[in-house]
């Protein structure tokens, strides 16, 4: 299955970083509320209260389900964490690397834009398999 490979070049492209949560409004009265739904959790990338991109690349996600159907990013990275790498918890999609172009020379099959803070990342040695991943999962 495509979605599955894409998943698993994901979950290998993770750096180490989580995410913090951003959502630090306490005027509101639900500090605590937020504070415990925000709970960091163990996650190599993606952490509960992540929003995620105009895409949605990056959103907090437990399962495919979680993922804006809505937005382009509607595959949840924890389908390709089984394979071996750290539990990864973040809305994507597949994508080609930019200036890539289909291999018949006609138009990318795939987007090349994953929006704001996140690149394609491909996985080395599976012969183009790529996903979105926030910028802040990335390392060097």
């Amino acid at each position: 299955m495509q979605h599955g490979i894409a998943l698993s070049v994901i979950a290998l492209a993770m750096a180490g970083a989580a995410l913090g949560c951003s959502n630090s409004n306490s005027a509101s009265g639900d500090a605590g509320a937020n504070d415990a739904a925000c709970a960091k959790i163990d996650s190599a990338c993606g952490q509960p209260c992540d929003m995620g991109n105009s895409l949605g690349v990056g959103q907090f996600c437990l399962n495919i389900s979680d993922c804006n159907q809505t937005t382009q990013a509607h595959l949840c990275s924890t389908l390709g964490s089984s394979l071996g790498g750290p539990p990864t918890y973040f809305c994507t999609f597949e994508c080609l690397p930019p200036g890539t172009t289909a291999a018949d020379g006609g138009p990318p099959a795939l987007p090349t834009d994953c929006g704001q803070a996140a690149t394609c990342r491909c996985e080395q040695g599976d012969g183009g398999s790529c996903g979105c991943v926030p910028a802040s999962c990335q390392h060097q």
